[in-house]
C-alpha cells in the first residue's frame, strides 16, 4: 500500500508538470494553470556601457527575452525613462507600473509590467523604502543620496476572478566604500521589513503574493559559506514567505553576472523571489539565454513558475 501511494502521488505531480508546461505558447487572452513570475533588473543605460553592454544592444534582446518567455508580471529594476518608453513601446501587451517622478539619476527606479490580456488591474501603488515611506525620500542612514522604491498590485485574472498581489523591490547596495559598510545591511533590512509589512495589510495571511526584486545581498558567501549579513537582510522574507530559489536546480547560473567581468560565484545571488500561498512552486530558473547578444543585462533574470 506504501509502495502504491508513492506511485501515485508521482504521477500526480508528473501530471501536474506536465500540463503546466501548456501555457509556454499560449497567446494573448488564454488562462492558464500555472503563473509565471519574473525578477530582471535590466541595468541603467549608461553612458560608460559600450559595446556589447550598450543598452542601445541589448533593448531589442531584452524585448526578445520577455516576448519568448511570455511572463505574467515581471518585477524590473533600474529602467531611466528611455528605457522605459522603448519598453512600453515594444512590449503593447504589457500594462506598465512606476513610481511617478522617476526615471533618472535620483532613483526610485523600480517598475513592474503584467500582462494585460489575460488580468485586470484591482488596485496598485508604491512607498518608498525609508523612515518616511509615502512621501520622496532617501533610504535611512546610508552613504548615498539615491531614492529606493517598492511598486505593487493587486490583479485578477479575468477569466477565473484569481487574485494576487505581486511586489517589486530593489534594496540599496553599498556605493559609498568610505561609509560604513553596517548601515547599508540595516537599511537592507528595514527594507525587507517595510516590504513585508505593507504585503501584510495588502494580501493579508491568506492572500496568493509574491515579492521579487535585486536585494542586493546574498545568503551565500563567495566561497559558498553562510553570509550571515545576506541572512539577516532576508530574514524578514522567509520568516513569512518561501524562497524560490530553494527549488532550482543543482547548478543554476547566479543572477549577477556582472557582463563577465570577475569570478562567478554564490555571493552573486542578489535576486530573489519570494512567494506565500501558491499552491506550488513548479520550478525556479536562472534565464542565461543571450537572445541574440553577449548579455541582456548584468543580471540574469530569475523566473518562478508557481500553479494558480
Amino acid at each position: 500500500m506504501k509502495t502504491l501511494k508513492y506511485l501515485l502521488c508521482g504521477i500526480t505531480m508528473c501530471a501536474l508538470a506536465c500540463s503546466s508546461s501548456k501555457d509556454d505558447g499560449d497567446g494573448p487572452g488564454k488562462t492558464s494553470n500555472t503563473l509565471k513570475v519574473m525578477s530582471f533588473n535590466v541595468r541603467y543605460n549608461s553612458a560608460n556601457d559600450e559595446g556589447d553592454t550598450n543598452w542601445e544592444v541589448r533593448k531589442a534582446a531584452v524585448v526578445k527575452m520577455i516576448n519568448t518567455v511570455q511572463p505574467d508580471v515581471v518585477g524590473l529594476q533600474e529602467p531611466r525613462t528611455a528605457q522605459r518608453t522603448y519598453l512600453k513601446t515594444n512590449l503593447p501587451n504589457y500594462a506598465y507600473m512606476e513610481v511617478p517622478g522617476t526615471g533618472d539619476g535620483k532613483g526610485g527606479n523600480t517598475c513592474l509590467i503584467y500582462r494585460q490580456d489575460r488580468f485586470t488591474l484591482v488596485d496598485n501603488g508604491y512607498f518608498f523604502l525609508s523612515p518616511t515611506p509615502d512621501e520622496p525620500s532617501r533610504c535611512w542612514d546610508v552613504g548615498d543620496t539615491q531614492w529606493r522604491t517598492s511598486v505593487w498590485v493587486h490583479l485578477k485574472e479575468k477569466e477565473t476572478g484569481k487574485e494576487f498581489w505581486f511586489l517589486s523591490t530593489h534594496m540599496p547596495v553599498r556605493t559609498n566604500s568610505s561609509f560604513p559598510n553596517e548601515p547599508y545591511i540595516q537599511a537592507r533590512i528595514n527594507s525587507a521589513n517595510l516590504n513585508i509589512e505593507r504585503m501584510k495589510k495588502l494580501a493579508g495571511d491568506s492572500g496568493m503574493c509574491f515579492i521579487v526584486g535585486d536585494m542586493n545581498c546574498s545568503e551565500k558567501a563567495a566561497d559558498g559559506s553562510v553570509n550571515a549579513d545576506g541572512v539577516r537582510a532576508l530574514k524578514p522574507y522567509r520568516d513569512w514567505m518561501t524562497a524560490g530559489r530553494d527549488i532550482a536546480p543543482a547548478g543554476d547560473a547566479y543572477s549577477f553576472n556582472n557582463f563577465g567581468s570577475g569570478t562567478a560565484a554564490p555571493s552573486r545571488n542578489l535576486d530573489h523571489i519570494f512567494h506565500r500561498n501558491a499552491k506550488m512552486a513548479i520550478s525556479f530558473r536562472t534565464l542565461t539565454d543571450n537572445y541574440g547578444v553577449k548579455y541582456v543585462s548584468d543580471h540574469y533574470p530569475i523566473l518562478l513558475t508557481a500553479l494558480f
